[in-house]
């Protein structure tokens, strides 16, 4: 399972942010064959776009959905606004929030910074992308 992978440790050196996390494992989970490079992508979505807004590791989990449903262009696509608002709820009603000032003063701590937060991210990413398996494009 895609958490399983992040918990097997293979991010722990990288010192990436929540959403180039959830970017770099998906990645390499689901063999989306992303050069490391594209990982910068998603490098201001971190700390809610750097600005304590939507969650980045909720953000991060849009990109693979873009990649894993979507052909070409999001407007070409009938499902990915389905999938997409089925991640959003589905985080939301498990964290109560999507919003990383939010989720920071509620989960965040020295310790472990937000992988509390990164791991339910995961668990959604997970049975959304389960769910709509037979419609993915990669």
């Amino acid at each position: 399972m895609l958490l399983e992978l992040y918990k097997s440790g293979v991010v722990e050196e990288l010192d990436l942010n929540c959403a180039e996390t959830i970017l770099y494992v998906a990645n390499e989970y689901y063999s989306m064959s992303l050069p490391s490079t594209t990982i910068r992508l998603s490098s201001a979505f971190g700390g809610g776009m750097c600005i304590e807004d939507t969650c980045g590791a909720l953000t991060g989990g849009l990109m693979v959905l873009g990649y894993l449903f979507v052909k070409e262009k999001a407007h070409e696509s009938t499902l990915i606004k389905e999938i997409v608002n089925e991640y959003f709820d589905l985080y939301e009603s498990k964290m109560g929030s999507i919003n990383c000032k939010i989720l920071k003063d509620n989960y965040r701590d020295e310790k472990n910074g937000c992988k509390f937060v990164i791991e339910v991210s995961f668990s959604c990413l997970y049975e959304v992308i389960s769910k709509h398996e037979k419609n993915r494009i990669r």
